[in-house]
């Protein structure tokens, strides 16, 4: 009893990893690829007198400069991962806060997704040999 009692349980334990693998695998058909999920925040003050119009401007610089941070931000994570970064997803919010004193502050925040593929011409690693075409040193 005991003996087919190990058998059923190892038995569902094996189908088990192996639905997991076959549902990993069908998700993720470049599995080296890696996803980076990213929050970025900026606020800018905008001084009294201030118009809609001065708001608009203050949100729109505050916007821009989020997206500059953000397109900085891929060319860090690619050079930093070794591979080649795209921004797959974007949501970019603002507001202008009411404020007590004679300041409004806008703010302005964004959730990037950065999508990280490997260099295809990068070599496999350090301790690769050198490829026969190079030159010989001398």
């Amino acid at each position: 009893m005991r003996i087919l009692l190990a058998a059923v349980l190892i038995a569902t334990t094996c189908a088990c990893v192996a639905q997991a693998q076959a549902l990993r695998a069908g998700s993720d058909p470049n599995s080296k690829a890696i996803r980076i999920n990213a929050n970025f925040q900026i606020a800018t003050p905008v001084n009294a007198p201030y118009s809609a119009s001065d708001l608009t401007k203050a949100l729109a610089q505050a916007n821009q400069s989020l997206y500059g941070i953000i397109n900085h931000q891929c060319e860090v994570i690619g050079a930093a991962l070794k591979g080649d970064c795209r921004i797959v997803q974007l949501n970019v919010n603002g507001n202008a806060a009411p404020s007590a004193g004679p300041q409004q502050i806008v703010s302005a925040n964004a959730n990037a997704t950065f999508l990280i593929e490997p260099t295809k011409d990068a070599p496999a690693s350090k301790d690769a040999p050198a490829a026969k075409d190079a030159p010989a040193q001398q």
